[in-house]
Formats: structure tokens, C-alpha cells, sequence
């Protein structure tokens, strides 16, 4: 079974994405959106979500084999739009 949440960015600035506990970082840019997928989620797997100011944490929670991501149609890897956020050394 697979599990999703779609993430939107309404804010006026780049905001980075954390999937933990693999530690992958995803850019959206405003108006942007991306889809999370849990790959082969049990029935105890949930998302856990934790906003900072510029930062969203997303925790797979429970059973998955991974998290993949997907901007429209196309599957984006770790570190995408990283360069859009420079107000931070990564």
C-alpha cells in the first residue's frame, strides 16, 4: 500500500523539505508543489509534519520501504531547487 501528501508552498519564499529519517532536502519554490509517496506503507505508517519558518519536516513514521517525491508528473531527487535557498549553507 502506498501512502501520499501533497505539499504545497502559498509563501513568499523558498521552503526546504526534510524527509527523515533519510535526511533529503527538497526546495519548493512559491507556488510550487510536491507529492510524497511512501513506498509499501503498513497499516502503521503515518506522515508527521513540523513547520519552522523556512523549513517543513517530514517524518515517515512507522513502516515504509522509502519516500519518493514527485513534482507533476516527474519524480525530483534529493537536493532539488537547493540553490534557490540562499539564506543557508547546506
Amino acid at each position: 500500500m502506498a501512502s501520499h501528501l501533497r505539499v504545497q508552498n502559498d509563501r513568499s519564499c523558498a521552503v526546504t523539505v526534510w524527509v527523515e529519517p533519510w535526511g533529503r532536502d527538497y526546495t519548493l519554490l512559491q507556488d510550487e508543489d510536491y507529492t510524497f509517496t511512501a513506498l509499501d506503507a503498513g497499516e502503521d505508517f503515518y506522515f508527521h509534519v513540523t513547520w519552522q519558518e523556512k523549513d517543513l519536516l517530514l517524518y515517515a513514521e512507522g513502516t515504509c520501504d522509502d519516500v519518493v517525491v514527485h513534482c507533476g508528473d516527474v519524480e525530483v531527487g534529493c537536493g532539488h531547487n537547493r540553490e534557490h535557498r540562499t539564506d543557508r549553507a547546506f
